[in-house]
C-alpha cells in the first residue's frame, strides 16, 4: 500500500510540475514572445522531477513530502543571475568512490549534472576533487553570470575555499579557475540541501556520466 501510495504521488507531482512548465512557456510566449520548445518543458519537467523522487526515495513514510513548504527546504534558488552549483562525493566501505554535482541557474532550471567514479578511501580528497573537476565542466559562457554559488556539505573542504577565496586562490593547486568568475562564494549547507548533487556521485561509482544543454536523450528514462 505504501508503495502504490508512494507511486501515485509521484504520478500526481510529475503532471503538476509539467502543468506548470507549459503554463509558464505559455506565459513566456505571450508577454515575451519567447517559444520555448517541447524539449525545454519536457527537460525541465525531468529535472525537476528527479528533485521530488530523491526526496520520496529518502523519505518514503512521508507521503506529503512533494508539497511545496517541503520543497522549498532541499534547495533554494539563487539571486538572479547568479549561477548556483551543488557538489558532493560518495564513498562505501569497498573503497568504491564518485564525485558528482549539478549546475542550475537562478530559476533553478537544470543546466549541467556530472558524476566520475574512483577507487580512493578519503573523502575529504574526494569531496575537494569533486570541486576542482568542476573546471572540466564548467562551460566558459557561465563565467558570464554576475556570481557563481558553489555549495558543498562538508565543511571542513567549504571552511578550506572559504579561506582560499580571501587569498584569490593563492597556494591552492587546482582552484585558480575560480578567478574567472565575477564573484564566487562557498557556503556550507545541510545534506538535506544538497540531496540531487549526492544522488550524482552515488550513480557515478557505476558509470561516469554528464548531461548537459537540456538533451532528454542525455538523461536516463528513470530519473
Amino acid at each position: 500500500m505504501d508503495q502504490t501510495a508512494a507511486h501515485n504521488v509521484m504520478i500526481l507531482n510529475l503532471f503538476y510540475i509539467v502543468l506548470f512548465f507549459s503554463w509558464k512557456a505559455r506565459n513566456r510566449f505571450t508577454h515575451d514572445k519567447v517559444v520555448e520548445g517541447a524539449i525545454s518543458v519536457a527537460a525541465n519537467t525531468v529535472c525537476y522531477s528527479s528533485i521530488s523522487k530523491l526526496i520520496v526515495n529518502a523519505n518514503s513514510d512521508l507521503w506529503d513530502v512533494n508539497q511545496p513548504l517541503r520543497l522549498s527546504k532541499t534547495w533554494h534558488p539563487s539571486l538572479p543571475e547568479w549561477l548556483k552549483i551543488n557538489v558532493d562525493a560518495s564513498l562505501d566501505t569497498s573503497y568504491k568512490a564518485g564525485i558528482g554535482g549539478v549546475i542550475r541557474d537562478s530559476k533553478g532550471r537544470f543546466l549541467v549534472a556530472f558524476g566520475k567514479k574512483y577507487i580512493h578511501w578519503d573523502v575529504y580528497y574526494l569531496e575537494l576533487l569533486a570541486i576542482k573537476s568542476l573546471k572540466e565542466i564548467i562551460k566558459h559562457w557561465m563565467f558570464k553570470y554576475k556570481a557563481a554559488i558553489i555549495e558543498g556539505d562538508n565543511a571542513n573542504v567549504i571552511r578550506r575555499l572559504q579561506k582560499a577565496r580571501i587569498n584569490d586562490f593563492k597556494g591552492e593547486e587546482g582552484f585558480d579557475f575560480f578567478r574567472e568568475f565575477n564573484y564566487v562564494i562557498f557556503p556550507c549547507v545541510d545534506r538535506g540541501s544538497n540531496k540531487l548533487a549526492d544522488w550524482c556521485p552515488k550513480y557515478a561509482t557505476a558509470s561516469n556520466f554528464i548531461w548537459e544543454e537540456l538533451c532528454l536523450n542525455k538523461i536516463p528514462p528513470f530519473v
